[in-house]
C-alpha cells in the first residue's frame, strides 16, 4: 500500500527544512507589513509637521522634503526639491558673518 512505508531520515529532514522556510516566509511577511505601517505613520507625521524637513542621501542629495520645506525654499511642491544637492538650497540665501568680537555674556 502506498504511504504505508516508514519515511526515511532524508524525508524527515526535507519536511523540516520546508517547515523552516515556510516559517521564515511568514515571519518576513509579518515584518514587511509592520514596516509598511511604521512608514505610513512616519509619512503622516512628516506631512503634518509645520517645520521644514528634508532628508538627504550619502551624496547630500535631497531624497525627501515635506510641504513646509517646499514653502520655506519657495518651491511649488516638495517633489521639486528632490534630487537637488542640499547646498543648492543654501545658495538661495544670503549668509552674513560677523567679525565683531563676542561679548563675554554671550558665551
Amino acid at each position: 500500500m502506498l504511504g504505508s512505508e516508514p519515511h526515511s531520515r532524508a524525508d524527515l529532514e526535507a519536511v523540516c527544512e520546508l517547515a523552516r522556510q515556510v516559517a521564515l516566509a511568514i515571519d518576513n511577511a509579518r515584518l514587511l507589513c509592520e514596516a509598511h505601517e511604521v512608514e505610513e505613520r512616519l509619512t503622516t507625521i512628516l506631512v503634518m509637521l509645520t517645520e521644514a524637513i528634508t532628508l538627504t542621501d550619502r551624496d547630500d542629495r535631497i531624497v525627501y522634503a515635506n510641504a513646509a520645506a517646499a514653502k520655506l525654499f519657495h518651491y511649488d511642491s516638495p517633489n521639486d526639491l528632490t534630487e537637488l544637492h542640499q547646498f543648492e538650497l543654501g545658495e538661495r540665501f544670503l549668509t552674513l558673518t560677523s567679525t565683531a568680537p563676542r561679548s563675554p555674556t554671550a558665551m
